[in-house]
């Protein structure tokens, strides 16, 4: 046996030279030194101390599996980063789109239900009168300058020849009957009636009768524009007696000398102690001062504005509809019970009268069209009350140099009275400024 005075095993000691060299050979990557720990990231000092462990000759084919996982890493991350959504990564159209719809339904679910309702014609009206200074108390009914000059006829036996003809041919006819050249403008409604517009200022000649019958035939009848006007507050029982009266126009007229016709509408509730009238005047200065000093009857003044059909709630008797009256409807006539074809006899004839079963003309439910709880009914007081709300309260003509809001201030309208947006300018910049 032999005997190394303890040296034995010295080179395996961590004090010899050759000590964390590899028995089998030279390691070409130095290896860690003892109780040297890897730090978290430094993926080097990770590998050397795997490399360490590895079977002699299979160091390459190690460090070639390493840069196969690396690269392999390296893809996943940009992957994940490429679908991660930030404000620098570029999204598609389709993303986009989700990414809308679900803030829509987040702000949907959020908003008050008042927000959800789409804007009427009134409200949007209301908007802006008062972006033209005018509040709500102020709302103005819009009327073209070219109503004033405008006559209405209604010829009920005209034959087909004049009812085909062009509005030049009108023209031609009209100036013919009047012997002048008053006439300019004709259209005709869908009703059949026609409306000339003059070139000034109607004539009494033009307010005759004996013209039109010339030009339209002989059952034509002659028509001023009106302007309507509602009378508010007034007594009802007091009402009641006067309208029997043959000389309640005249009392009517003796304040308002415009007043061409009326319509009163009593209370049907009989503790309803006020009720309403709407006249109709053939000259739209006589309608403002009405509605600015109000109407004078039996010694007290009323209240007037212009009459607005809208705020009222319309469903039609010949088809059930809402939104217009049976004498203006042209659809086919239904039954209000079953929803069916209109019965010979009446509704009083509707085979579910014994059955009970009943389908609303609307909506589709077991109701009458007329029943107030349906959803469609609902639907249209609501809007009747927002029209109410901005209902305009004077009239206003233009064409007149008249002003609407601050002074030097005036909308653009086109004939139809309606806001006319001009394009913006670009703003321009002086050079050396």
């Amino acid at each position: 046996m032999a005997v190394d005075s303890g040296g034995g095993g010295l080179e395996q000691s961590q004090h010899h030279p050759n000590a964390g060299l590899s028995q089998y050979g030279a390691d070409p990557i130095e290896a860690p030194k003892t109780g040297q720990k890897a730090q978290e990231g430094d993926s080097n000092v990770i590998i050397r101390s795997m490399i360490h462990l590895v079977v002699p000759g299979k160091e390459v084919e190690f460090l070639e599996l390493v840069e196969q996982l690396r690269a392999r890493d390296a893809q996943e991350t940009r992957r994940e980063s490429a679908t991660a959504t930030n404000d620098d990564t570029p999204i598609t159209r389709g993303q986009l789109k989700e990414i809308l719809n679900e803030a829509l339904k987040k702000q949907s679910l959020n908003a008050p239900t008042s927000t959800l309702t789409p804007r009427t014609y009134a409200a949007v009206t209301a908007t802006l009168d008062t972006r033209h200074g005018n509040t709500g108390a102020e709302t103005r009914r819009i009327v073209p300058e070219r109503s004033t000059r405008e006559l209405r006829i209604r010829a009920p036996e005209q034959t087909a020849d004049l009812a085909k003809r062009t509005p030049v041919e009108v023209i031609e006819a009209v100036n013919k009957a009047l012997t002048s050249d008053e006439a300019v403008a004709a259209r005709r409604l869908q009703s059949g009636d026609n409306i000339v517009t003059f070139k000034n200022t109607l004539s009494q000649t033009a307010l005759t009768t004996d013209w039109a019958k010339d030009a339209f035939g002989a059952s034509a009848q002659l028509y001023r524009q009106e302007f309507a006007v509602i009378a508010k507050g007034l007594p009802a029982d007091v009402l009641r007696r006067q309208l029997t009266h043959p000389t309640f126009l005249t009392t009517l007229q003796k304040h308002a000398p415009a007043i061409a016709r009326y319509k009163a509408e009593l209370p049907t509730a009989p503790t309803s102690r006020f009720a309403t009238i709407v006249l109709h005047l053939n000259d739209i200065d006589a309608a403002k001062e009405l509605c600015e000093k109000g109407l004078i009857w039996e010694a007290q003044i009323f209240s007037c504005e212009p009459y607005s059909a809208g705020v009222r709630l319309r469903r039609c008797f010949n088809c059930h509809a809402f939104g217009h009256i049976g004498r203006f409807c042209k659809q086919q006539a239904r039954c209000g019970r079953c929803a069916g074809v209109a019965h010979t006899g009446g509704e009083d004839e509707c085979p579910d009268n014994t059955s009970g079963r009943r389908k609303c003309v609307n909506c589709g439910g077991p109701h009458p069209a007329w029943d107030r709880e349906c959803p469609r009914a609902l639907e249209q007081r609501e809007k009747t009350r927002e029209a109410y709300r901005y209902r305009p309260r004077q009239f206003e003509v233009y064409g007149r140099g008249s002003t609407r809001g601050a002074p030097g201030l005036r909308p653009n309208l086109d004939v139809d009275g309606f806001e006319l947006v001009e394009p913006k300018r670009r703003k321009t910049t002086l050079r050396g400024t």
